[in-house]
């Protein structure tokens, strides 16, 4: 779409101050100073249109931007900027909890984050509370994860306990889903939002789930539904009750999937995490579902980077290398190579790491939403297998040039010297 016209924004801090025209609205959300003013500006052509800053906090009003006399795209105040008084902090709250409920004209709702960055004080504090209900928590996005509460006598009174609880101590809503496994969590939790609890149980699939739409399931995507639909399979009731041999031959592992998830059955834990005995490993939940394999290989070496940074500061040598791969289905893959030789550099770790992934990843209509790049079989010694048919030393230089890098990067910064793929991409 070529944007043509895009006029001042009206600036409001109450419902009284929004537009009354009806038109569409597009809010756009994110922490203080990830760019959101920026994002507009590259969205609309306009160099300096969304006014821009360096000091976080600085958007204090909803703004509505109307789009070629068609839409708003609507900036929101950043959250999670510490220096903002706990006055104005809950003026922003308030203002969010009466647009979020309260407006009709919302349609979409864009969360812009920074996946460069570690987690800020405030995720951290987020997951520690959640910990302190249970230990057994696995992270499934960027603002999801699931609590396993087996062992609580009212699921139901903790999930409005948690939600309340979040909405008072870090000052925004959430909705909590609870169900009798991770599948049917994750479908109550898309049910109406915003701010609410709800269940599916085994008892209500019958009554809340199976009269929805097939694009309502999770997993199922516009490609899976379109050919789903092609074959009369319209909500999710008509593909529980389909014929598994069918789903199979269309659609091989994954219709057998399909069918179990309309059925509500999903066996998969709650995990913690990837973790390797005695091991050093990175791992990142990715912010949407991956399919691009260019993508895919630029986290792998972003996380091989910081899997050998961690290894070289303990000062010591693996000679095992391992990927974890975590598919949009909950399901996690995993894959390890023993090596002859002990490595430590980035090159090495990530290019064992890829070949790893390459061997694993061989059905491509699954889209990877987490990975994991570790090392294990540690040594504070540098052990290498002499190899009389290769006089190469390729490994042994590969660990002098890294330990040169590493002086060069803790000397100028992280950014002094970089791929030159980087450079390209």
């Amino acid at each position: 779409m070529e944007v043509v016209n895009v006029e001042e924004p009206i600036c409001a801090v109450r419902i009284s101050q929004y537009p009354d025209d009806k038109k569409n609205e597009f809010l756009i959300l994110g922490r203080s100073n990830v760019g959101k003013s920026s994002f507009i500006n590259t969205l609309v052509n306009r160099k300096n249109f969304a006014r821009t800053s360096s000091i976080p906090g600085k958007t204090q009003t909803l703004n509505f931007y109307l789009i070629n006399n068609c839409f708003y795209l609507v900036d929101a105040p950043g959250y999670g900027y510490a220096k903002v008084n706990k006055q104005l902090k809950n003026k922003f709250g308030l203002i969010m909890e009466d647009y979020l409920e309260g407006r009709d004209n919302l349609k979409m709702v864009f969360l812009l984050v920074d996946f460069r960055h570690k987690p800020t004080d405030d995720d951290v504090m987020m997951y520690n509370y959640l910990k302190s209900y249970s230990d057994d928590i696995e992270r499934y996005s960027i603002d999801e994860c699931f609590i396993e509460i087996s062992g609580f006598r009212d699921p139901v009174k903790l999930a409005y306990t948690i939600k309340e609880d979040i909405k008072k101590k870090f000052g925004f809503t959430v909705n909590v889903g609870v169900g009798n496994n991770k599948l049917l969590a994750k479908m109550a939790s898309d049910f109406e939002k915003p701010d609410k609890v709800h269940t599916l149980f085994y008892d209500e699939i019958e009554k809340k789930m199976w009269p929805l739409d097939i694009e309502n399931l999770f997993m199922i995507g516009k490609s899976y539904s379109k050919k789903l639909r092609n074959l009369n399979i319209n909500t999710i009731y008509d593909l529980a009750h389909s014929d598994e041999n069918m789903l199979k031959i269309y659609f091989k592992s994954m219709g057998i999937k399909m069918f179990e998830y309309a059925n509500g059955i999903d066996n998969s834990k709650v995990e913690s995490d990837y973790g390797l005995p005695k091991s050093i490993s990175t791992s990142e939940v990715l912010p949407y579902d991956y399919g691009d394999k260019e993508k895919i290989y630029k986290v792998i070496k972003d996380l091989s980077m910081q899997t050998g940074k961690k290894l070289r500061e303990k000062n010591m040598y693996a000679s095992l290398v391992h990927i974890g791969i975590k598919y949009n289905d909950f399901s996690k893959v995993s894959k390890q190579v023993s090596l002859n030789n002990y490595i430590s550099s980035d090159i090495d770790i990530y290019n064992y790491a890829v070949t790893l992934f390459d061997k694993l990843w061989v059905d491509e209509d699954k889209k990877v939403r987490g990975l994991a790049v570790g090392v294990a079989n540690l040594s504070e010694t540098y052990i290498e297998q002499l190899d009389l048919f290769n006089v190469n030393n390729n490994k042994k230089n590969n660990v002098k040039v890294q330990k040169t890098i590493d002086e060069i990067r803790k000397k100028y910064g992280d950014n002094s010297i970089i791929y030159a793929d980087d450079i390209k991409n």
